[in-house]
């Protein structure tokens, strides 16, 4: 998102997505206005102006504070690549913009430097009171060329080297932070990224080392109900009485503005490695306690410790390589040339992936069969001929993956996974044991142990169903506005699993299968959490019954909050 409102919106035009640009409601951006301007006297820039709602807001907030007009002038600047004219959005009162505001600065603002002896002009710009609005979201796919190298190079000049999958809001806000007085606030409304994701870290380092204090603030409902993207608000200081990070959590804007001094003045925390996830900062102070002593080393490890997670096969076309029997059989595709799979997340229903999982799947003439023919299959099987002739009709080998291969039917071999994972999720991330042996699509992450022993790989599927797992789940994998839960393999090789040591856990857990597989595929997760809880926590690692409670009731209210903005629907994806 551009969230002045900036982000990527379902029915968002190209050049919206490309200029990552929606626009921020009036309330919202009032609220930043009012913590950060103290002043009548206050400089204030907006980086990324827009339609100019936090131009407006600014306006508001300085007249309340009874500034003249000539002082709002000379101190009141924006900046915007393609500025358009400012209009005054719905609820903000008779404002004569032109009165008020005149220092627009059409340019791209990675093309201006920091601070440089008081002035502006040339290209520079100088200290600010106050540096507010929220920076364009043009995910890292678009955000490229000679934009990306400026925007980087402007991140490396402050210390700041991000990677390859950095998005253009984190380099723009570090560059806006430079803009920021040695007693001035920063407010800005950013994507959630900011306090999940791995590249952020880097930035998550800068803000903590750049700002005394740094409040976050994140909402259970969506705040563009138009993007998928989830936002936070960003509140920093860099001279307070309270120094470190607070995380708070709201229900919306209103909740936000009710809340705002409870908020803003909560104690702060200090975080012993600055560049580390800030989700589970969420969790109330004495749960986030519990959860960092029973998750410790000598419980809990990295899944990526004892297995690696891969994406799934890249056809570049599902609905020609992925068949349902009764395609396979109207086509007269042989059984030789068809492999059992996955194709969606749907399939990974439970905890098993068995051959009667699979039978399920052929019952119901689901596309759960994978066409793999080798470059000769053509000349030596008719009916394959056939159906690569009609794939060519359709203009599946034009296809950016299918042409770039030779030939363009030929899918690449994989390795059959030990267990599947799902990377969208929507009740709780499943992962699966991979009984039938199948392939899968790049829908659904490939799981594979560096374990030896089949039990201890099934109890260890088993116990992925706790509520330490499925916490870290919340914790750690990025949650759209919809209230998907979407897992990257760098993520989920950092989801916290159980160590399973003793023989009689990993037979008891490996026994219980068929009980979870069961209570998953009837959607019944509370009670399957709940079994593996009291047979894992309880009685395996000895944790006491109001930690683990503690541990589920925060599991449930994170994902309460979640699907709450997809409408309250418990999908099971």
């Amino acid at each position: 998102m551009q969230t002045d409102g900036k982000g990527d919106h379902a029915m968002a035009t190209s050049q919206q997505k490309a200029d990552g640009c929606y626009f921020t409601p009036i309330e919202l951006a009032r609220i930043l206005a009012r913590w950060a301007v103290r002043t009548p006297y206050d400089r204030v820039l907006e980086p990324s102006c827009g339609d100019g709602v936090f131009l407006v807001a600014a306006i508001e907030r300085l007249r309340d504070l009874e500034a003249a007009p000539e002082d709002v002038r000379s101190n009141l600047w924006a900046v915007e690549k393609n500025p358009e004219p400012i209009r005054v959005p719905p609820g903000a009162g008779n404002i004569d913009v032109a009165r008020w505001f005149e220092r627009m600065i059409q340019a791209d603002f990675f093309e201006l430097s920091g601070p440089q002896s008081g002035l502006i002009g040339e290209g520079k710009l100088s200290e600010f009171d106050v540096v507010l609005g929220n920076p364009p979201y043009v995910r890292y796919q678009l955000f490229a060329g000679t934009d990306r190298t400026k925007g980087l190079e402007r991140a490396r000049e402050h210390g700041v080297d991000l990677r390859n999958l950095a998005s253009m809001w984190a380099p723009f806000l570090i560059h806006a932070a430079g803009f920021v007085s040695p007693r001035g606030r920063l407010a800005m409304v950013l994507p959630a990224e900011l306090i999940h994701v791995q590249y952020a870290g880097p930035v998550r380092q800068f803000l903590l080392s750049k700002f005394e204090r740094v409040c976050i603030v994140k909402f259970d409902k969506k705040v563009f109900p138009g993007a998928l993207e989830e936002v936070v608000v960003l509140l920093a200081e860099r001279r307070s009485r309270s120094r470190g990070l607070h995380v708070a959590q709201v229900t919306d804007i209103d909740d936000l503005k009710s809340r705002f001094q409870q908020v803003v003045r909560a104690p702060a925390l200090t975080v012993a490695t600055p560049s580390e996830k800030w989700s589970p900062y969420l969790l109330e102070k004495q749960v986030y306690k519990a959860f960092k002593a029973i998750a410790s080393p000598e419980r809990f490890r990295p899944l990526g410790d004892l297995a690696s997670v891969d994406i799934g096969i890249v056809t570049g076309a599902n609905d020609f390589f992925f068949l349902s029997p009764g395609e396979a059989e109207s086509f007269g595709i042989g059984a030789r040339h068809l492999k059992p799979a996955v194709s969606k997340a749907a399939h990974v229903a439970g905890c098993l992936f068995d051959p009667a999982a699979w039978f399920r799947l052929e019952q119901r003439d689901d596309k759960c069969e994978l066409l793999l023919i080798d470059k000769d299959a053509a000349t030596r099987d008719r009916a394959v001929r056939r159906y690569i002739e009609r794939g060519e009709r359709l203009g599946i080998h034009e296809r950016y993956k299918c042409r770039i291969r030779t030939p363009w039917y030929a899918l690449r071999r994989h390795r059959v996974p030990d267990a599947f994972l799902c990377y969208m999720a929507g009740d709780i991330p499943r992962m699966a044991l991979n009984e039938a042996k199948g392939l899968n699509s790049n829908t659904i992450h490939s799981v594979n142990f560096r374990l030896r022993s089949p039990a201890l790989i099934r109890a260890q599927v088993v116990a992925f169903y706790n509520s330490v797992t499925l916490l870290s789940c919340e914790l750690f994998a990025r949650s759209y506005g919809g209230g998907v839960l979407k897992i990257e393999p760098t993520e989920a090789e950092r989801l916290l699993v159980p160590r399973l040591e003793s023989d009689k856990v990993i037979a008891r857990l490996s026994r219980m299968a068929r009980e979870i597989d069961h209570l998953v595929r009837e959607k019944r997760v509370d009670e399957a959490v709940a079994r593996v809880d009291e047979v894992l926590l309880r009685q395996a690692l000895r944790v006491g019954v109001a930690s683990v409670q503690k541990m589920s009731q925060a599991l449930l209210e994170l994902r309460c909050r979640r699907l709450a903005r997809s409408g309250g629907q418990n999908a099971h994806r």
